[in-house]
């Protein structure tokens, strides 16, 4: 799914169905049977998802985080979310 799916201005929220688990010190993310493993700036990016935060503060929080431009920081959580909703894990709130 591609990032437009998730302008600035959106909203995403986790699935209440959705898990973060973590496994002999790696991060898996998942939905019903499905898994997967997560890095932790993916992780970050997950745990601001809360049905709130625009996209926009997302990427600002992640900018911050790591120190990074803030468009960059929301084209990478856009890109990301737009990844977790093709899982499954996400999905627009707003």
């Amino acid at each position: 799914m591609p990032a437009e799916r998730f302008p600035a201005d959106s909203v995403p929220a986790r699935r209440l169905d959705a898990r973060v688990r973590r496994i002999r010190g790696r991060a898996y993310v998942g939905v019903g049977r499905r898994m997967f493993e997560v890095d932790e700036v993916a992780l970050f990016i997950l745990k601001q998802v809360d049905g709130r935060s625009t996209m926009r503060e997302i990427g600002r929080r992640l900018a911050a985080e790591y120190e990074i431009p803030d468009e960059e920081a929301l084209t990478d959580s856009a890109e990301l979310v737009s990844q977790l909703v093709a899982f499954g894990v996400v999905e627009a709130a707003g």
